[in-house]
């Protein structure tokens, strides 16, 4: 584990010099304070997921402060171990909360009724009786996103 590098006292001095578009402060293990020169302080945290880098925004200093803010990069990087997204968990997790996500049983029910035009009545009997059946106990109250 890399020793963090950051104190509250050298944050809140620090100034994005004359002529540079940011100041980046590292604090380890992805954690960033981005310095810009309105003054503005913004933590971001750097990480690869499927082989591409990455950047999630922790939020600004000093409504954040550091130890959320590494707190927060601790929460991310314990996401991206078990294999999921942090960007992709909080847009999921805002669209929830927002009551505005699909679920998989809400994408089913307009697939079937786009497709069902083109489908013997058969068919349709066939897959309205396996999504009721198989999929949607376990799968329909999942919120999907498009990736």
């Amino acid at each position: 584990m890399a020793a963090n590098l950051l104190t509250d006292s050298a944050i809140k001095v620090e100034k994005c010099p004359i002529g540079q578009k940011l100041t980046n402060l590292n604090d380890g293990e992805g954690l960033t304070l981005e310095v810009m020169p309105t003054g503005a302080k913004l933590w971001r945290y750097r990480y690869r997921f499927n082989g591409k880098q990455n950047r999630l925004s922790l939020g600004k200093y000093p409504e954040v402060s550091l130890k959320s803010a590494r707190l927060r990069r601790d929460e991310a990087n314990k996401q991206v171990a078990e294999g999921r997204d942090p960007s992709q968990v909080r847009k999921t997790t805002k669209r929830m909360a927002n009551g505005t996500g699909d679920t998989f049983a809400e994408i089913a029910a307009a697939m079937i009724k786009v497709k069902a035009g083109g489908w013997s009545q058969e068919h349709l009997d066939r897959t309205n009786s396996l999504l009721k059946r198989d999929l949607l106990p376990s799968l329909g109250h999942r919120m999907l996103t498009l990736t």
